[in-house]
């Protein structure tokens, strides 16, 4: 059975790809996803094709940071009924606790976890690639640039993770990933992760 996601997993991917010099239109219909699919949110689609849609966009357009860019304007509005319970909590760790158990829901494909010690929280994502086995850089960097975007919402726009950790090497080009993430990044780490204070 393939693993399924939300569609609003694509939100502003047409912005994105455009900017990149893409046809948003036909990448889609060779990735096998309806055009309309930005408009349908809710509309549940299989993980693979989300992946292959990603990485032909990425290699295609050149543009390395082509997931982590769709990020860039994502809010909590687009988690849907998950983003306004999270909203409504009194704390952010009340807020990521209600992610955590409705994460199934929103993306069959992604697991998050949070681990806490010596003052740190640790939130882990992790991805299964699902059955075709597709790389997975693109999705990790759209789902923890997802994640910055909306730990901002809470702690503010200016806020800075202590750390962000992805587990592939480092682009050619670090501007998109420093301008989104900040300058703590670490590429080739043991796991896909954010790092903030457990006071925050």
């Amino acid at each position: 059975m393939s693993l399924l996601v939300r569609a609003a997993c694509l939100t502003h991917y047409g912005d994105v790809a455009r900017s990149a010099g893409l046809d948003p239109a036909a990448m889609l219909r060779e990735a096998g996803l309806d055009t309309d699919v930005e408009s349908t949110p809710d509309r549940l689609i299989p993980v693979e094709r989300v992946g292959r849609l990603l990485n032909a966009s990425a290699a295609l357009s050149g543009h390395e940071a082509f997931g982590l860019a769709m990020a860039e304007s994502r809010r909590l509005s687009n988690l849907g009924p998950v983003g306004l319970l999270m909203r409504d909590q009194p704390t952010l760790r009340d807020s990521l606790l209600v992610l955590m158990r409705y994460q199934a829901r929103l993306n069959g494909a992604l697991s998050l976890r949070m681990e806490e010690q010596a003052g740190l929280v640790v939130l882990r994502e992790d991805l299964r690639a699902g059955r075709a086995r597709q790389p997975v850089r693109q999705r990790i960097e759209l789902a923890l640039g997802v994640m910055v975007h909306l730990l901002r919402q809470f702690l503010g726009a200016q806020w800075q993770p202590r750390r962000v950790c992805f587990e592939h090497a480092a682009p050619r080009e670090l501007a998109v990933h420093r301008r989104l993430l900040g300058d703590r990044i670490d590429f080739g780490a043991e796991l896909n992760a954010i790092v903030l204070l457990s006071a925050e």
